[in-house]
């Protein structure tokens, strides 16, 4: 049985072309091969698109992330950085109301060539009275250590103003009733280029 197809060619002034039943088979067949093959390709072009398009939302979450964290740890330091600021206001505020004021209160002599200087401390009405102990160059005048002592580095501050017990041999022994705020041994003064230690020994007890 032959069966009479119209084709394209047809169609532009080509003749017309009989194809037995067989033929035709194979062309509809073919045209379902061709079918199936545009439907997987529609559905891999569909798939591809799913894919960027997770990719993208994954990328802009994980911008989003960053950016996240970049904005907290920006927030972290200026938190630290302002409290930073508000300890150090909260230590330096004294000292900026409340002047500490200094006395000199004793001279105790150690050898020809070092003194102790005594020098009581005042940081106001409502602060009690602290003493600092110093180990001098004895050529250094008393005003010329005075004028520098905010700057000197004492040996021993307390709030006892007789600490001294004795001085012998280049030794001071000390005897502290009473707080104790600091305390270095052996204390240590310049003289000239050269740096000379004291060695001092300490009984204390509340």
């Amino acid at each position: 049985m032959m069966i009479l197809v119209t084709s394209i060619m047809e169609r532009l002034g080509q003749p017309l072309v009989f194809l037995n039943k067989s033929c035709f088979e194979g062309l509809a067949g073919h045209k379902a091969i061709l079918g199936m093959e545009t439907q997987r390709n529609l559905e891999f072009g569909m798939e591809l698109r799913h894919t960027v398009t997770i990719r993208r939302i994954r990328y802009g979450l994980g911008q989003e992330s960053i950016m996240q964290r970049e904005r907290a740890f920006k927030k972290r330091y200026i938190v630290a950085l302002v409290v930073i600021v508000l300890a150090w206001a909260a230590y330096m505020l004294p000292s900026w109301f409340f002047p500490v004021g200094y006395t000199l209160y004793k001279k105790v002599p150690v050898s020809d060539k070092s003194n102790i200087y005594v020098v009581q401390t005042d940081a106001g009405a409502t602060t009690a009275f602290s003493y600092r102990y110093y180990v001098v160059d004895a050529k250094e005048s008393d005003a010329d250590f005075m004028a520098n002592v905010a700057d000197a580095a004492p040996f021993l501050n307390t709030k006892d103003e007789k600490a001294v017990l004795k001085v012998k041999d280049n030794q001071i022994y000390l005897r502290v009733r009473g707080e104790i705020y600091s305390f270095d041994s052996p204390a240590v003064y310049q003289s000239g280029s050269e740096i000379h230690s004291v060695d001092i020994y300490l009984d204390a007890a509340p």
